[in-house]
């Protein structure tokens, strides 16, 4: 299959240094608006490093742009709810802590429940739009990574 990753070595480079599975990495990946930062991480997490189809958890959020905390809140759920409960509905979150700890715990389950799992990846796209004033984003995302 043809690599559709053209002109991206220095980014491919730094993403296959640390996209091991024996620990634990936070990236930003900024830039310009519509030079394909989100393709580049859904085309690199979609294989492992060898080239076949990756076994990992690929949990990915896109947040809208002016969309209130309580339309970010919802799709946050309906995110988890989807990805990682094949679509079954959960009672509805009402904070940011809540939205992280439901993910957590339901990655944590998957992991427990697919030993064949070597990787996850946590793809929050758009971050910035998400950051209202007293969200609580941040907060609850660094609580959670901790």
């Amino acid at each position: 299959m043809k690599n559709p990753l053209i002109g991206r070595e220095q980014e491919l480079g730094i993403l296959e240094r640390i996209a091991g599975p024996n620990h634990a990495e936070f990236i930003a990946l900024y830039g310009r608006r519509r030079i394909g930062k989100t393709f580049l991480i859904r085309e690199f997490f979609s294989r492992d490093l060898s080239g076949s189809p990756a076994h990992q958890l690929f949990f990915s959020l896109s947040s809208v742009q002016d969309g209130s905390s309580a339309t970010e809140l919802t799709r946050f759920q309906l995110a988890i709810e989807t990805q990682l409960f094949d679509g079954l509905r959960l009672p509805a979150v009402t904070t940011f802590h809540a939205a992280f700890e439901l993910l957590i715990n339901a990655i944590e389950a998957r992991l427990h429940s697919d030993t064949s799992l070597k990787r996850v990846v946590i793809f929050l796209d758009e971050l910035p739009w998400i950051t209202k004033p007293r969200s609580g984003v941040l907060a609850a995302l660094d609580s959670a990574w901790n």
